[in-house]
């Protein structure tokens, strides 16, 4: 009997999905129920309340999807590279070029219907939903679809990804659309066509402009292909189309881009780098998701090699999840782009299910009985190990301060916009610049003040690169400094004393001495209490003294 492509070759594939697992109204009502925990963990974790400070990066991610929004619904047709200049001198918290346009366009289009930092947080509570609903639909290919289900529930309740609901990151998208690509590829393997090859290149091209982390992606077809030992599928003239989205959307970017992303890189050789990884990102899956998934994980995948060597060749899904998972591993370790326990967020649901998957074959394999037996070991064991993590819950987001100093500030502002030029700057750490530019660009009075700019201590009072390095004062003397805050014509100061002294920079005290010399002509007209997770302080809200 002929075939219109290659059969899986799996002895291990032993849930074969249901008729009902077909429905897209099953798979609808996952993605609302999903929802609704996403949601739970907003509510649970206080982010609607909180500023936009829960990472370094949240507030960039922020402004920068408002400026997209801004463009596409106030400024379509002028010059994008020069009105995102033009924003960037107003709100210079602005990360696209650092990182890829995908998010950001999503983002820009979403708050078209509301420009607000709730309607942000909606937005990652809806790609939550899409990447449990996701998680589950690959793996009703594998397991029975309530296993497939609970897999998808565990993945957005794990500590790294269910923190990530909290912020207005893109790793959640990252994830998702490192999932679907997968998903393609593993629906090629079975079934080679050039529609597939071109959903897994589309959907790869998108993981790419979403963060340059997708480029993890490169290398699942290969690895792929050779986990499940169908070489001839390189033979296949629509396998090589797969690569041509990546060329024609994906590629110019990055190549535009290089100049501000090789900024973000450590430096450092990648041995060093792999030796740094291999302790930080063992700590943190520890920390995170718990030693029982990693020692099964690891148990699993040498059942998968050893079964590999002799001859027995995992099944498509198998083979898409494991490559997507080698390919996440071979990044974060090769490549010294910094370390953070956000870029395990792409592992988390293939190894999750790749897991459950393994549990259900060696029940079936050890004939216990019933047969569901296996899966209820499989969710029993993923839920065991987030519950030891001590991080089941998110914790409270808890940033505050900087909503209040930016609304004491725009409470001098004239209801009228005047024409002349005033600044407010910021002194603070990346979190605390970017939260309190995050607060202005959100707020109405100041988007009606065209005129009006916030700047950064870190860019105004010293110079140095993007992850902080090769630091040089900017003034020598706090006279140079005063006249420079003239020039710029800033009327409020705001330094932020909830960062932790050790991570100050050195302009902190300069500043604030030149500020309470006498004749300054400075006063300090708020002091406000600003909360920093578990830091804690006071944010410093200085103004321009126009009194005879």
């Amino acid at each position: 009997m002929s075939h219109s492509g290659p059969e899986p070759v799996s002895t291990l594939q032993t849930f074969p999905e249901p008729a009902a697992g077909r429905g897209w109204g099953v798979w609808a009502l996952t993605w609302a129920a999903f929802f609704c925990v996403a949601l739970f963990l907003q509510w649970r974790g206080s982010a609607h309340g909180s500023d936009l400070g829960g990472d370094p990066d949240e507030a960039a991610h922020a402004v920068t999807s408002l400026m997209v929004r801004d463009y596409l619904f106030q400024a379509p047709g002028q010059h994008p590279l020069r009105f995102a200049e033009q924003y960037y001198d107003r709100l210079p918290r602005v990360a696209l070029g650092h990182y890829p346009p995908g998010f950001y366009a999503l983002a820009g289009v979403w708050l078209g219907f509301k420009p607000t930092q709730g309607a942000l947080l909606m937005l990652q509570a809806v790609l939550l939903a899409a990447l449990g609903t996701a998680t589950a639909r690959v793996g009703a290919k594998l397991v029975a679809p309530w296993v497939a289900v609970g897999a998808g529930l565990l993945v957005i309740l794990a500590p790294p990804i269910q923190q990530l609901v909290l912020l207005v990151m893109s790793d959640l998208f990252l994830a998702l659309a490192c999932l679907v690509a997968t998903w393609a590829m593993a629906a090629f393997l079975e079934r080679p066509s050039k529609r597939l090859a071109l959903g897994f290149g589309f959907a790869a091209a998108l993981a790419i402009l979403i963060k340059g982390s997708g480029l993890m992606l490169a290398l699942v077809p290969l690895l792929a292909i050779a986990i499940s030992g169908q070489w001839r599928l390189v033979l296949r003239p629509s396998l090589w189309l797969a690569p041509v989205p990546v060329v024609l959307f994906a590629m110019p970017w990055q190549l535009f881009s290089y100049k501000f992303t090789k900024e973000g890189m450590s430096g450092l050789p990648v041995t060093e780098h792999f030796r740094r990884a291999f302790g930080y990102y063992g700590d943190a899956a520890s920390h995170y998701l718990g030693y029982p998934v990693l020692v099964l994980l690891g148990v699993a995948a040498l059942v998968m090699l050893i079964g590999w060597l002799r001859g027995r060749r995992p099944s498509a899904y198998e083979s898409a999840l494991w490559a997507l998972l080698f390919a996440a591993l071979v990044l974060i370790f090769t490549v010294p782009a910094g370390m953070s326990a956000r870029y395990l967020v792409p592992l988390v649901a293939p190894a999750f299910l790749l897991l459950a998957h393994s549990v259900c074959v060696w029940s079936r394999e050890l004939s216990l009985r019933p047969v569901w037996i296996g899966g209820v070991v499989g969710l029993g064991v993923l839920g065991g190990s987030l519950v030891t993590t001590g991080q089941w819950m998110p914790k409270d987001k808890n940033v505050h301060g900087y909503t209040a100093a930016v609304n004491a500030m725009v409470a001098t502002l004239p209801a009228s916009p005047p024409q002349a030029d005033d600044a407010w700057l910021v002194c603070s750490d990346a979190r605390g610049e970017g939260a309190l530019t995050a607060a202005a660009a959100f707020d109405g009075l100041v988007r009606q003040h065209p005129h009006l700019r916030v700047l950064r201590s870190t860019k105004e009072l010293a110079s140095m690169d993007w992850l902080g390095r090769d630091y040089t004062p900017a003034f020598a003397t706090e006279t140079a400094l005063l006249e420079h805050l003239t020039k710029k014509s800033v009327s409020y100061v705001v330094i932020d004393e909830g960062v932790p002294e050790s991570n100050r920079m050195p302009y902190y005290a300069q500043l604030k001495r030149a500020l309470e010399q006498s004749g300054s002509g400075w006063l300090l007209s708020h002091s406000l209490p600003v909360v920093r997770g578990r830091e804690q302080g006071t944010l410093l809200v200085y103004l321009r003294d126009h009194s005879p």
